[in-house]
């Protein structure tokens, strides 16, 4: 099992991350897809939002769509 995650880019464009195993759960998303782009991830308890590190990334945390695809 495998899970696509799509996205919108701030500036209109969209974008697509493979993921391995089967992520169902957005935060878990938003957080590996920050760690697939080499954004820096929030560490436990603290202050950073992954959403604005994502925004800072250029993403709209808003608009992932999760795809699971089976092997």
């Amino acid at each position: 099992m495998k899970t696509l995650i799509k996205y919108r880019m701030l500036h209109g464009g969209e974008g697509e991350a493979l993921m391995p195993g089967a992520v169902t759960n957005l935060s878990d998303a938003k957080n590996q897809l920050a760690h697939k782009k080499s954004l820096p991830t929030p560490q436990e308890g603290s202050a950073h939002d992954i959403d604005a590190i994502l925004k800072e990334g250029g993403i709209d945390p808003n608009s992932l769509e999760l795809v699971q695809l089976s092997e």
